[in-house]
C-alpha cells in the first residue's frame, strides 16, 4: 500500500482497511464456531463497530485491529482442528496460529503481548476439553499446543520483543 497509494490517501484509508482485517477475522473465527452466516456476520460487525475499536482506529492507532484481526485468525485456526483433522493439518495449523500471534504482537505490542496471554489460555483450555484420554495427558497436549504457537509467535515477533525488552 506504501507504494502503490500517496501518503493522504493512505492515511484516509488505512483505519478502514484495519478494521476489514478485524472484521474478516472475527468472521473467521465465528465461522469456525459453526455459527450461521448470519450469525458470523452480526458477530464480525460487533467487533469491527465496537466504541474502542472503532474510535482507536479512527484516533489513529489502527494497528490494534490489526492485531485484533489477527487473533480471531489464531482462533479460527484452533478451533478448526478437531480429532479428525489429520495430525499434519492440525500442526500446520498450529504453526498457522503462531504466525497470527507473532504479528499480533508485531502489530500491537504490549496490548498484542496481553492478547496473546488470552490466546495461550484458550488454547490450553479446549485441549482440556476437547481431548480424549486422562487429565494429565490432555494438559500435557494443552502445553505442547501452547508451547508450539509461543515459539513460532516469539520466532515471528523476536524483534519487536526484543526492542520492547530493552
Amino acid at each position: 500500500l506504501h507504494l502503490t497509494l500517496s501518503p493522504i490517501v493512505l492515511a484516509k484509508l488505512f483505519p478502514l482497511l484495519a478494521l476489514f482485517i478485524a472484521g474478516l477475522g472475527a468472521w473467521a473465527f465465528f465461522r469456525a464456531l459453526k455459527l450461521s452466516a448470519l450469525a458470523a456476520m452480526l458477530g464480525a460487525l460487533a467487533a469491527v463497530l465496537n466504541s474502542t475499536n472503532f474510535a482507536d482506529a479512527c484516533w489513529g492507532t489502527a494497528t490494534h485491529q490489526i492485531a485484533l484481526g489477527m487473533d480471531f485468525c489464531a482462533l479460527a485456526l484452533m478451533v478448526a482442528n478437531t480429532r479428525e483433522t489429520p495430525r499434519l493439518i492440525r500442526w500446520t495449523r498450529l504453526a498457522l496460529a503462531g504466525i497470527c500471534v507473532g504479528l499480533n504482537v508485531i502489530e500491537a505490542a504490549d496490548i498484542g503481548a496481553l492478547y496473546s496471554l488470552f490466546i495461550a489460555a484458550f488454547l490450553f483450555f479446549k485441549s482440556l476439553v476437547d481431548a480424549e484420554g486422562s487429565l494429565p495427558a490432555r494438559a500435557a497436549r494443552g502445553i505442547w499446543r501452547v508451547v508450539v504457537v509461543a515459539v513460532v509467535a516469539g520466532f515471528i515477533a523476536s524483534q519487536t520483543i526484543t526492542s520492547l525488552i530493552c
